[in-house]
């Protein structure tokens, strides 16, 4: 190990920074010409997408791709509900691409409640909370003295899956169900935005829905 860092020390009761971080993301309005620039300019060519309906009504889209042990996020949202996901970009058509928030895991009931708790008492706004039973909790805090969002993902056991999904595109051929420790499609229908039935379709090496909506595919690797 080039360098030696202190042990982390998760503990989101004494402050909201303090629990394990483990994203960073990025908002725009133009995410393939978004992702070009991170492929073409700063070396992260290999996205995992997943997009869908909002509940409200919009559409989100979202690529995720590992760096060793940190994940880079692009997103982009249209429509009914999408403010909380685009609210950092200017109005206009001209291009944009800005940092939306820093990611951060939480590891338990407790953690998530003293996070909740941390917040309030800090004056901290919490405009988004997402309830996902069996797959994950998650919310974003407003920092406003940071300029950012910081989002909090709270996972079961196939939320964990779910993420571990996206790191293991970079094995092998990225053939869901066989990549991971189980091969059955209903392990991933609890999933961030909505809940649909997912086939797998290792021809193309892709998940996506039966009907419209979640598409959790694989870009290229560059």
């Amino acid at each position: 190990m080039l360098l030696r860092r202190p042990l982390p020390i998760v503990d989101p009761a004494s402050g909201v920074l303090r629990a394990e971080h483990f994203q960073i993301a990025y908002a725009t309005n133009d995410i393939d010409r978004a992702q070009a620039i991170l492929a073409n300019r700063y070396g992260i060519g290999a996205f995992r997408r997943l997009e869908g309906p909002l509940a409200a009504g919009g559409q989100i889209r979202v690529e995720l791709a590992w760096v060793g042990p940190v994940m880079y996020e692009l997103l982009t949202a249209s429509g009914p509900g999408s403010a909380i996901y685009m609210d950092r970009l200017a109005p206009g058509d001209a291009f944009q691409l800005r940092h939306h928030h820093l990611g951060y895991l939480i590891h338990d009931a407790a953690q998530w409640q003293a996070l909740l708790a941390r917040a309030q008492a800090d004056d901290l706004p919490v405009p988004h909370v997402s309830h996902n039973p069996g797959f994950m909790d998650s919310c974003f805090v407003d920092a406003p003295d940071l300029g950012h969002y910081l989002e909090y993902i709270f996972p079961t056991q196939d939320g964990i899956d779910f993420y571990a999904a996206v790191a293991a595109g970079y094995m092998h051929l990225f053939k869901l169900g066989w990549e991971l420790p189980y091969d059955e499609s209903e392990k991933l229908r609890r999933r961030l935005w909505i809940d649909e039935p997912i086939r797998f379709d290792t021809e193309t090496s892709s998940v996506v829905l039966d009907a419209t909506g979640l598409a959790f595919t694989e870009k290229g690797d560059q």
